[in-house]
């Protein structure tokens, strides 16, 4: 009976080794998943910031146009003040596409960031998976020996 008792204690241990391994293990893959997911959202969020600051620069144009003809149905399309008001347009529109660009740039860089940190994690739970299992099965070999070991 106590040969069979033995058994069950060292099955049930080599259980709780492969738990823990495999554990660890799903963790690290969760966490890598997580983090090639971030990372295809940074380069999304970039795409975006492009095409956001497309939009500006295509806004601006189109003040500047409407602006220009307004001063050309007024006869003053070449006064210099017309010309300092196209040109703070165009000034503005580009400021506002840059702006988008930069703001795209940071939420990338976040993005990425939380990726490796995610990462960083995972590899962490892989090895925290790993030291359980080899505590569990000193842990069990321990018990087995001072059970039916010293006779």
């Amino acid at each position: 009976m106590a040969a069979v008792a033995g058994v069950i204690q060292g099955v049930g241990k080599g259980l709780d080794v492969i738990s823990a391994y495999r554990g660890g293990k799903a963790a690290k893959n969760e966490a890598y998943g997580q983090a090639a997911e971030m990372e295809v959202n940074a380069g999304q969020e970039k795409a975006y910031a492009q095409r956001r600051a497309i939009e500006q620069r295509r806004q601006a144009r189109l003040v500047q146009s409407r602006a220009l003809a307004l001063a050309a149905a007024g006869g003053s399309a070449d006064d210099p003040s017309v010309v300092r008001i196209l040109g703070d347009i165009a000034g503005a529109g580009e400021y506002n596409a840059m702006l988008e660009l930069f703001e795209g740039d940071v939420a990338a860089r976040d993005l990425k960031s939380q990726a490796r940190a995610t990462r960083a994690s995972g590899k962490e739970a892989y090895r925290a998976g790993r030291l359980g299992a080899t505590s569990n099965a000193i842990s069990g070999f321990s018990s087995m020996y001072d059970k039916y070991g010293r006779r």
